[in-house]
């Protein structure tokens, strides 16, 4: 009732985002999957989808460079 992750799942988008974009991809691969957790928590589908799409693409990327 008193909505505790409002605005956390936002945060830890744009700190994944943030942490890509310098480069520390892996860092910034955990920041989304937090951030698709909460938004599952939140059953926020719309987010949950967009940063599952961007997981996934983030995971193919870090494969290719092992």
């Amino acid at each position: 009732s008193k909505n505790t992750l409002f605005l956390l799942g936002d945060f830890l988008y744009y700190k994944g985002y943030c942490l890509e974009k310098l480069g520390q991809k892996k860092d910034g691969l955990r920041s989304y999957k937090k951030a698709r957790t909460i938004f599952d928590i939140q059953k926020n589908e719309n987010y949950a989808v967009s940063i599952q799409l961007i997981i996934d693409r983030l995971e193919k990327e870090l494969a290719e460079n092992d």
